[in-house]
């Protein structure tokens, strides 16, 4: 039962809701399909990935840190701006997906692997947007009302995904209605959305468009380099092997959870108190208390994930994705960068254009390792290169907090503890490839 006020319950929740409902859609269509029918699936929302995440995820900070990125103090304003915004990436999105699938038509004699995307657009145009309500209800700390309308949404999510498979018809049927799904949520925006002021905003979209470019330059090339495993695995692997990577690189939900809770909260408290340097510090140390209880979480359950996976992947998923199992070692590693949370800090005090530079550093070594160890390794090399980027990405965003602003990384990071579970971590995956 969640306390009254207990604003980060709630949020941990909804974000347990959310990714649950995405994993438990990837069971059950594991346990239906075959790897080989599931592929224009996967293929379909990892390119939806590619062309929404950036500006997603870049909207939504804004508006969660408006008052030190956008300049604007009152959230209804910001809301508006962004949502307008937000309606004219997903145009663009859109635009550019259908003339990227027609391009690869044109391209292959047969039919096109990514042709189900074709089916995602009104799931591009209409729930992407609406996903800035989720960020409108943190900042505003409406917390419950995140909540209530989180869980319903992800309940439908996975209805429509599993029921049109369950009554035997085709996954077109439900990429249409995850978009019909999205056209309602759109109407929830509305509900928030002033169309009075809308057209006093549009006089300032441009101004509010320049303060969010470094964001959306920042979550352009992390996202990239995010979804690059994927893009490799997509370009350069078969089918059955893109599958694998997809389902191995599903990283463990509660640490998602735990992690994009903590971060979205703190950064917004940071955002708060810019002009109070004692309230900051004890902010920190919030977070450094908050670190080592998820870590006391997380490590133990990620290491017996890592002992058990291989029977794991075949009770969960079935025998026919067992070599899945192996991604998913690798991207347990995951773990070791996501218990440091210096973006966090970074992204709360403004330094969106340090975090730019910083990404496509990140960017780059994806990139230039997945190619070379994809080539040595195949689809275990691309795995690990996503990992050791990102460990690589957090590293340089510790050193660089310490130089913009002075703060040690003992200031918010619990290092004894971070360093003997890593040590115990990468000694019980040594041992495990060892003998088995």
């Amino acid at each position: 039962m969640l306390k009254k006020g207990s604003g980060l319950a709630y949020y941990q929740v909804f974000l347990g809701i959310r990714f649950g409902s995405i994993l438990l859609t990837g069971i059950l269509l594991a346990r239906l399909l075959q790897p080989e029918d599931l592929s224009s699936w996967e293929n379909a929302f990892l390119w939806m990935n590619v062309l929404t995440f950036f500006w997603v995820t870049a909207l939504g900070e804004s508006l969660i840190n408006h008052e030190s990125i956008l300049r604007i103090d009152e959230l209804k304003i910001a809301f508006n701006r962004v949502s307008i915004l937000a309606f004219c990436f997903s145009i663009v999105s859109g635009i550019v997906a259908t003339i990227s699938l027609f391009y690869d038509y044109s391209a292959h004699e047969e039919s096109s692997k990514f042709s189900l995307i074709l089916f995602f657009l009104p799931y591009i145009l209409f729930f992407q947007p609406s996903l800035l309500i989720e960020s409108y209800y943190l900042k505003n700390n409406e917390y419950k009302t995140l909540f209530i309308t989180g869980s319903i949404t992800y309940a439908l999510f996975f209805i429509c995904s599993i029921l049109p498979v369950l009554l035997g018809l085709s996954l077109k049927i439900s990429a249409l209605l995850l978009g019909l799904l999205g056209l309602v949520r759109m109407g929830l925006a509305f509900s928030i959305f002033s169309l009075k002021s809308c057209k006093n905003d549009f006089k300032y979209i441009t101004n509010t468009f320049i303060l969010i470019l470094p964001l959306i330059g920042i979550y352009l090339v992390a996202g990239a380099s995010e979804q690059t495993g994927g893009m490799l695995a997509s370009l350069l692997g078969d089918e059955r092997a893109f599958v694998f990577f997809r389902y191995g690189s599903k990283e463990l939900p509660l640490s998602l959870i735990l992690a994009n809770s903590i971060s979205g909260i703190f950064s917004a408290k940071i955002s708060s108190s810019l002009n109070n340097q004692k309230t900051k510090y004890i902010i920190y140390k919030e977070l450094k208390q908050n670190i080592l209880k998820i870590q006391n979480i997380l490590f133990p359950v990620t290491i017996l994930l890592l002992i058990f996976s291989k029977y794991i992947f075949e009770f969960v998923f079935g025998y026919a994705y067992i070599q899945a199992s192996i991604i998913f070692d690798i991207f347990l590693f995951l773990l070791l960068s996501r218990v440091l949370f210096p973006q966090t800090i970074l992204k709360g005090l403004g330094h969106t254009k340090s975090l730019f530079t910083i990404s496509i550093i990140e960017a780059f070594v994806n990139l230039g390792l997945g190619l070379i160890l994809f080539m040595l390794f195949g689809i275990q090399g691309i795995a690990w290169s996503v990992v050791i980027a990102f460990f690589v990405e957090k590293v340089l965003l510790i050193a660089l907090l310490f130089k913009k602003e002075g703060i040690k990384p003992s200031v918010y990071i619990p290092v004894p503890s971070t360093i003997i579970y890593s040590i115990i971590l990468i000694s019980v995956f040594i041992i495990k490839t060892s003998i088995f």
